[in-house]
């Protein structure tokens, strides 16, 4: 609906006195929804109103960066661990994206969940001690309790998982014990029947020497009990080769379920230790509120938060540290890595050949891919915590008139710290070898951290947020009413709502003069183009325009 349209509505509005409804359709992409848009008009104030509705959000997160070429990259892992996996060889051909080696992850994921677990009960004592109703006290000692029964059902786990590996681990050895006895039976049975045979073959030289002899019947009965002698030793051969293997499958059998029992027995006794600890800090937290030394408390609290928040950011790095995925596409050139051996951590480079790894063996796989281009970029820390590798990236170079894809292949560990701003690096990877990019270009990103389906949706122009209490407007009786709601992930034109609306419940947009709410031509997410040239990706806009992507050549 143009200006002159919503001036036309406005006077008619006037001269009528009465309300008047004009619904506009808006095509929203990501839901694929036909949203009706109501607009009251009377002698007060008019407000456009939109009904909530099932759709996508898709939240993103925007940076800018510097265009720079690639031609080598020189990867290592961004945390030391054991290696469990490699899984490219020397001169094999890679893609953007690919996964080449891992970490044994168990452990890692353990400290992910339980920073998780460290981060909710801070949030929660910080929200209970905000509460102008809650009583410190009786937070902390529902907090003492709650820890009590974490650190219980831990040490429950930890008892049951001893019993069932050391169960398992009688039974493998049970297993190599028995092929032990079998090969033993088997190997003597093969001597003593090759005994046999040396006893037949000398009893049939004498037997049969002389023609008069070699036609005997007692010749004729030793041939026959050697190439049954014979057949007896192939038969014990073949069972001794076997037992031979089973033994070893085995030994090999008993030496993995130690190995795996251990990692168990260890990441269940990392969790009582990290139980004991919480619980030791919540009933000090406890004693402290009942000796009535409490006005620090939410500045405590506050502060745990913080450091929680930090706890869980590392770890997550942790985590997306333990796989090295290629950042551009190319041959690998070298493999420094063996399955089982120890990894170090350290720093990857993507640039020219001569900007080779430190360290005496080099990095710990090298790929090699002429004529392809990375964005290199830097994130808040908020921002690097809603990140992960594999996200995909718009990139824009400033100037170009088409855009193409991305993909973040690195988001480091190691801040940087300028006048009190905290900045981590971000690598982004461009997909294939499109034209138009040059070295030292800045570009505007737009990352996709996020997106949800099938969820209840309101344009975000709608929802407002005051410190942690976000609501919305309802009309009621011709005025604005505010209406609390649960948020839940927030894109640039639609928000999830969590709780406090059904589908069909009409809000009140921030703005009535606003333009109809539909997603930009970034958040509609890009599409692969079967009818355009081989290789490219488009986005469908609001009206149905269509961007396309330059990806590059097929197989870029």
């Amino acid at each position: 609906m143009t200006k002159r349209d919503w001036t036309r509505l406005r006077r008619t509005s006037r001269r009528t006195k009465r309300i008047v409804t004009v619904v506009v359709v808006a095509v929203l992409v990501a839901g694929g929804l036909l949203v009706g848009l109501d607009v009251t008009g009377s002698s007060g104030p008019q407000y456009r109103t939109v009904a909530a509705a099932v759709g996508t959000v898709q939240q993103t997160t925007s940076l800018t960066g510097t265009i720079e070429p690639v031609t080598q990259a020189n990867l290592n892992f961004a945390t030391s661990g054991t290696v469990a996996t490699v899984s490219v060889t020397l001169g094999e051909k890679v893609k953007e994206g690919t996964v080449l080696a891992t970490l044994q992850g168990s452990d890692l994921a353990a400290q992910v969940d339980q920073a998780n677990a460290s981060l909710d009960g801070a949030r929660s004592t910080l929200a209970n001690d905000e509460s102008s109703s809650g009583s410190p006290e009786t937070a902390d000692e529902t907090a003492v309790t709650n820890a009590q029964h974490t650190l219980s059902d831990d040490e429950t786990s930890l008892r049951d998982a001893t019993t069932t590996d050391q169960m398992s681990l009688t039974e493998a050895q049970g297993s190599a014990q028995s092929a032990h006895v079998t090969l033993a039976n088997d190997t003597l049975q093969l001597e003593n029947d090759q005994s046999a045979l040396n006893a037949v073959r000398a009893k049939e030289s004498i037997d049969c020497q002389g023609d008069a002899l070699a036609s005997s019947a007692t010749c004729a009965g030793d041939e026959s009990a050697v190439t049954s002698d014979e057949s007896e030793v192939t038969h014990d051969e073949t069972a001794v080769t076997g037992d031979q293997s089973q033994m070893v499958s085995d030994e090999n059998n008993v030496t993995s379920t130690q190995l795996t029992n251990t990692e168990t027995t260890q990441r269940d006794e990392r969790l009582v230790s990290a139980d004991k600890s919480l619980l030791a800090s919540a009933q000090a937290t406890l004693r402290t509120a009942r000796t009535g030394t409490y006005a620090d408390q939410l500045a405590s609290d506050r502060a745990s938060v913080a450091s929680a928040q930090s706890a869980l950011l590392t770890a997550r790095q942790n985590l997306s540290g333990a796989k090295l995925v290629s950042p551009i596409s190319g041959t690998v050139i070298a493999v420094n890595l063996d399955v089982g051996g120890a990894a170090s951590a350290g720093a990857s480079t993507v640039g020219s050949p001569s900007s080779s790894g430190s360290g005496p063996s080099g990095p710990a796989i090298e790929v090699v891919s002429p004529g392809t281009f990375e964005v290199q970029a830097t994130a808040s820390d908020a921002q690097v915590s809603t990140m992960k590798v594999g996200d995909q990236v718009i990139i824009a170079p400033t100037g170009a008139t088409s855009i193409v894809l991305g993909t973040v292949t690195q988001v480091g560990t190691i801040a940087t710290i300028s006048s009190g701003v905290v900045t981590f690096p971000v690598t982004i990877g461009v997909k294939g070898t499109p034209p138009g990019l040059y070295e030292g270009a800045s570009a505007h990103l737009t990352l996709f951290v996020l997106q949800v389906r099938n969820v209840l949706t309101v344009p975000s122009s709608a929802v407002h947020t005051l410190g942690p209490r976000s609501f919305v407007y309802l009309l009621k009786k011709g005025k604005e009413v505010q209406h609390p709601v649960d948020v839940g992930a927030v894109g640039g034109t639609l928000t999830q709502i969590k709780a406090g609306l059904t589908v069909g419940q009409k809000v009140v947009l921030a703005d009535l003069a606003a333009g109809v709410p539909g997603l930009s031509s970034a958040n509609s997410g890009p599409q692969k183009c079967s009818s355009c040239s081989s290789g490219n990706f488009r986005i469908i806009g609001p009206s149905g325009g269509v961007i396309n992507i330059n990806n590059g050549p097929k197989g870029g």
